[in-house]
């Protein structure tokens, strides 16, 4: 509440934006993410219910679909606490379709490509900057070349902010 100039998010400005609504228009991805002890399906939509085709986009743009296709089970698959039986960047990547599901306008994602390869990483960050979103990304990967795809780049150093480009 306490700031000069002015924050908007979807063009109204967020002082006139009820709590509320603000927790359902802004996101964050996590370089951890927990998983429950069920399904991949459930990890997702965190028992919500969405359409299947909001949870298949959500899976696209998370980079899981080869992953899903190769379970028997597929979405249904069951997953243990904290993704003990999956790979961290399988786990990563549920994180990020949670986020993708709830169409977020604003999304903050804290080091979600540092568990995924180059590739999957660039394909990820492509999606991810693709939806209607604002994207603020947290990495210390300044060289991947996904950071091309943002509009800006500032690097955070003893506390103070410089624009990169």
């Amino acid at each position: 509440e306490d700031y000069r100039g002015s924050i908007r998010i979807g063009g109204a400005e967020l002082r006139d934006i009820a709590e509320s609504e603000r927790l359902r228009c802004v996101g964050y991805i996590s370089q951890k993410t927990f998983l429950f002890d069920d399904t991949i399906r459930n990890n997702i939509t965190l028992y919500a219910a969405y359409p299947d085709e909001a949870v298949a986009e959500a899976v696209r743009i998370s980079g899981l679909e080869s992953m899903i296709a190769s379970l028997p089970d597929g979405l249904d698959t069951h997953i243990q606490e904290n993704g003990k039986n999956i790979s961290g960047g399988q786990a990563q990547r549920i994180g990020i379709a949670r986020a993708a599901v709830r169409g977020y306008r604003l999304i903050l994602a804290d080091e979600i490509t540092a568990n995924l390869d180059e590739k999957t990483a660039e394909e990820v960050m492509s999606n991810l900057l693709a939806m209607n979103a604002t994207v603020i990304a947290i990495t210390h990967d300044t060289q991947g070349s996904f950071m091309q795809r943002f509009d800006s780049v500032y690097r955070i150093e003893a506390g103070a902010a410089s624009k990169i480009r």
